[in-house]
């Protein structure tokens, strides 16, 4: 029975042995890493993306959320504006628009367009549909815009 004793106490000190042994190791290996500086640096605006010859406009999208689910940071869309007759086709406005996500609050988009034609998207008072493109499309355009001629029929009732 005395050797069975000795022999669990033998054990128990060996596990103590190696469990205060892996408690010291990982004191060392934790104090010596050392603490990553936390800089007071800003998060860089969107408008230092910027590139010359062009402006950053910030428009709404009726679509938005879905585009949540496709796009990240950037991407490519077409813009289009809804038409108030659901029989009629929505008219493109721009195509392959750069849309950058603000990257101070990512609910909010823009586009970068060419900044002669930048005017014609701001003068738009409308949200707009984006449409996603291939990241890889080239040649922004922003597209003319064509009224659309209102029409009023006049029907005379029989006398």
């Amino acid at each position: 029975m005395d050797q069975i004793v000795e022999k669990l106490k033998s054990k128990i000190n060996l596990l103590a042995i190696i469990a205060f042994s892996l408690s010291a190791i990982t004191v060392i290996v934790l104090s010596s890493k050392k603490p990553i500086p936390k800089t007071n640096e800003p998060v860089r605006s969107a408008d230092t993306y910027i590139p010359d010859g062009f402006v950053l406009v910030p428009i709404e999208i009726l679509n938005s959320k879905s585009l949540d689910s496709i796009i990240g940071q950037y991407g490519v869309v077409d813009l289009y504006l809804p038409s108030a007759n659901p029989k009629e086709k929505p008219i493109k406005v721009a195509k392959r628009l750069k849309l950058l996500r603000a990257p101070l609050n990512p609910d909010v988009f823009a586009v970068l367009a060419p900044e002669d034609r930048a005017p014609k998207l701001v003068s738009i008072d409308r949200p707009f549909i984006a449409m996603v493109q291939n990241p890889r499309a080239s040649g922004t355009k922003i597209e003319k815009i064509k009224k659309r001629r209102k029409r009023i029929f006049y029907e005379s009732i029989g006398d």
